[in-house]
């Protein structure tokens, strides 16, 4: 019989006031951290039901913007990370241990954690004189060795204070984190979501606006390394750069573009113009050419796809999402399956992500995988509209020890219907016994009971940002 072997949670934002797994004092939009919030310590409550009499402990996946590192201050995101650490790893032994793939609110995490991997390679591997690797950007995609997973630094340091917990580890890949089962053919691929955003890709699509003869990366490893400085400074730290950083939440939640926004893009144009000799263009004109095209490729991306709330993917993160599997993901798994396109078809593909904060559980088609393959979306715990909008909910994604990929959908924003299975299949599946044992648990009074726990924190969250945009 099969167990869950990884529960999948993406987008908590811990530490972000409008995250509802971020305690509040009451009445105010100010964090209080020194408590759990309601949210979490119902959610952990579910967590215990879900898993009563399942096997042994399952991993917890954190999939990107979990600590949130670009609109909160570094000291309220480790708070609320804690606090999580209690109710999931102390008060209740849920989980055996932490795999945290960053984000693009988190990136810096990655950063950090790849760096000093980097110099522990080159302090035991290189002596002086001889002529040192370039460094990598990306983790092992499917990881086969303990090696393989990258330590946090940052978050392991945070933990070791908890003695109960000593032996408790947090291990990071980024930005993909590959399943493969051979025996059973299936491939499960989960990422934050935010490369499949062109936005994010900022730098690669520059470098084909101003030299054309280029082309865009399709790796992993290319994509970051031409792109992981762009969305570490802005996406993941640019909220910390003092009174400025202060203004950058009014960017997120307002999507207008004021005079600090102009500032950081004259600022970026007059880098890349000292970087880039564009031909045929005077050095003198180098600067306003390329704030230009900065201008009119953010024009059309500022508006990002979790803000998009006329359907659950826009049509060009449809056609991202599809060059990104068929592409870098592919690219990837040809590595550790080095077979003909003809022997792929024949192994069920699923791919898991976040970053929208739109919940989905769907079919879909990628060459060259087949039978059906399976997508699904986490959503997302932060309540940045003005109004609660069924479009913005929270998956959680379970993962059995055969890498069956089964949503449960906790909740949509508005609405008290109880959480429910999202088992996809395609018409020649037969559905798991699992699924039947999970419907099951779900009617333990306890998931109702977080449903209105949520709804009555969204209704405050929604409450705050409107009186912190329009001002009453």
């Amino acid at each position: 019989m099969s167990f869950i072997k990884y529960i999948v949670l993406s987008d908590l934002h811990l530490g972000e006031e409008d995250s509802l797994l971020t305690n509040l004092k009451p009445g105010v939009a100010e964090e209080a951290p020194l408590q759990p919030s309601p949210v979490l310590v119902k959610l952990g409550q579910c967590f215990e039901n879900l898993l009563e009499n399942d096997g042994p402990k399952p991993e917890l996946v954190i999939l990107g913007d979990g600590l949130e590192m670009a609109l909160a201050g570094v000291h309220q995101a480790a708070m609320a990370f804690e606090r999580l650490i209690e109710e999931f790893f102390i008060k209740r032994r849920l989980f055996s241990s932490i795999i945290y793939v960053p984000g693009n609110h988190d990136h810096h995490l990655w950063e950090t954690a790849r760096e000093i991997q980097y110099s522990n390679f080159v302090e035991r591997k290189k002596p002086p004189g001889e002529i040192l690797p370039e460094p990598w950007h990306i983790s092992e995609t499917f990881p086969q060795k303990d090696y393989h997973f990258v330590p946090s630094p940052f978050l392991q340091k945070l933990i070791n204070r908890y003695p109960e917990i000593k032996d408790l580890k947090v291990k990071i890949l980024y930005p993909v984190f590959g399943l493969l089962d051979k025996d059973y053919k299936k491939i499960v691929c989960l990422h934050h979501g935010h490369l499949i955003e062109s936005i994010y890709r900022l730098m690669s699509k520059l470098k084909v606006a101003l030299f054309p003869s280029e082309k865009e990366p399709d790796t992993l490893n290319e994509i970051e390394k031409e792109n992981f400085a762009w969305i570490d400074f802005f996406w993941s730290t640019m909220g910390r750069s003092g009174r400025v950083g202060e203004k950058i939440e009014n960017i997120y939640e307002m999507l207008l573009v004021p005079a600090t926004f102009k500032d950081l893009l004259g600022n970026l144009a007059k880098a890349l113009a000292d970087k880039f000799d564009l031909p045929l263009i005077p050095e003198r004109w180098e600067d306003d050419f390329i704030k230009k095209l900065l201008e009119n490729f953010l024009r059309e991306s500022l508006r990002p796809e979790r803000r998009r709330d006329e359907k659950t993917l826009s049509e060009s993160s449809e056609k991202e999402l599809r060059w990104f599997v068929e592409s870098p993901i592919l690219h990837e798994i040809k590595k550790i399956l080095p077979v003909d396109d003809e022997e792929l078809s024949t192994y069920q593909f699923q791919f898991v992500f976040g970053h929208t904060h739109k919940p989905l559980a769907r079919l879909d088609k990628f060459r060259p995988f087949n039978p059906w393959a399976k997508v699904f979306n986490t959503g997302g715990w932060v309540i940045d509209r003005l109004e609660l909008l069924p479009v913005y909910g929270v998956n959680l994604i379970l993962i059995t020890d055969d890498l069956e990929v089964i949503g449960l959908e906790l909740f949509r924003q508005g609405s008290f219907e109880s959480p429910k299975v999202l088992y996809v299949k395609s018409p020649d599946e037969q559905t798991p016994l699992i699924v039947s044992q999970l419907n099951k648990k779900l009617g333990n009074p306890i998931w109702q009971e977080f449903v209105e726990v949520v709804q009555s924190a969204a209704q405050v969250r929604a409450g705050h940002l409107r009186r912190r945009l329009l001002g009453f």
